[in-house]
């Protein structure tokens, strides 16, 4: 549960889950139905629902025991210690990456730790050009998708073209090729 709990923060708070569904919409070249009860779920209810059923389980915990056996002490703590070890390495490694991957002040390396990768886009290379694409014909930001280099480096290339070619290359999403 705290690590799915994790993973519903990273994608509805960190990522951000309309980012999320633009993804969606790029991957069924569609719109995403429900998209506004998407985007309540998983920012406020989803994380709600998970928060309450931790502390409802951390209340509500009693001894372990099986057919009046109560387990012995060590039995119950090697128990917890295998439960922690698929979770320790999600604070270990934010730990890792605040102390050694990031610099300046700890405050702005907290929030640069809470941005999506600004190299992140689609593995395939005529996925990734279409993505662009079609970040940029949304009207999305795309200092998130792509260096800032490179994006500057893409606006001064659009720029020197003109209207004809740029229509042409136009990439909509919603069409199948």
């Amino acid at each position: 549960m705290v690590i799915v709990l994790a993973e519903v923060i990273a994608v509805g708070w960190i990522y951000g889950v309309e980012r999320f569904l633009d993804d969606i919409e790029f991957m069924i070249k569609r719109p995403f139905a429900g998209r506004i009860l998407f985007i309540a779920l998983w920012k406020f209810v989803v994380p709600a629902i998970i928060s309450s059923i931790l502390v409802l389980t951390a209340i509500s915990h009693m001894p372990v025991s099986y057919l009046n056996y109560d387990f012995p002490t060590w039995a119950i703590v090697f128990g917890w210690v295998l439960a922690m070890m698929s979770i320790i390495p999600i604070p270990a490694y934010a730990f890792y990456y605040l102390v050694f991957e990031e610099s300046g002040d700890f405050i702005t390396r907290v929030k640069h730790s809470l941005q999506p990768s600004a190299d992140w886009a689609p593995a395939v290379e005529r996925n990734r050009a279409d993505y662009r694409n079609w970040r940029t014909s949304t009207g999305h930001n795309l200092s998130h998708v792509i260096p800032h280099e490179m994006h500057m480096m893409i606006k001064t290339e659009n720029n020197s073209k003109n209207d004809s070619v740029q229509a042409a290359n136009h990439y909509d999403p919603y069409i199948d090729r």
